[in-house]
């Protein structure tokens, strides 16, 4: 399935993560501080910020597929395949019920067999 949207979306996580390699590898060289003006801290604000945005651009590759699947016949194929797979199940259910049945009559034909000649 040709998903519209998820072409760009990749590049804007692709994006989202090799900035967020670049902070945390700037960070890492910076001189830890607790100064909130420092580099250090400021760096950390960012990687807060840019792990919020990775988080949101998540949720919204989750309603493009969505979008897309509603947009085309998957749910509806997938419930009339689940139709067409209970009924299957339905029969295959009764042809093992009616086998039960021929079985235990089988049964009862030999025990009868089995009276008559001790006759």
């Amino acid at each position: 399935m040709n998903i519209k949207g998820l072409g760009s979306w990749q590049q804007t996580r692709n994006v989202i993560f090799e900035t967020l390699a670049m902070t945390i590898d700037r960070q890492n060289a910076a001189p830890e501080s607790h100064d909130a003006n420092s580099d250090y801290q400021r760096l950390q604000r960012l990687i807060d910020k840019l792990l919020e945005d990775a988080k949101t651009h998540a949720i919204n590759g989750f309603r493009i597929v969505d979008d897309n699947i509603g947009a085309t016949t998957v749910v509806k194929n997938l419930g009339a395949q689940s139709k067409a797979a209970k009924k299957e199940a339905d029969r295959i259910k009764e042809s093992t019920k009616k086998i039960a049945e021929l079985t235990k009559l089988v049964g009862d034909l030999s025990k009868l067999v089995i009276g008559f000649g001790r006759l």
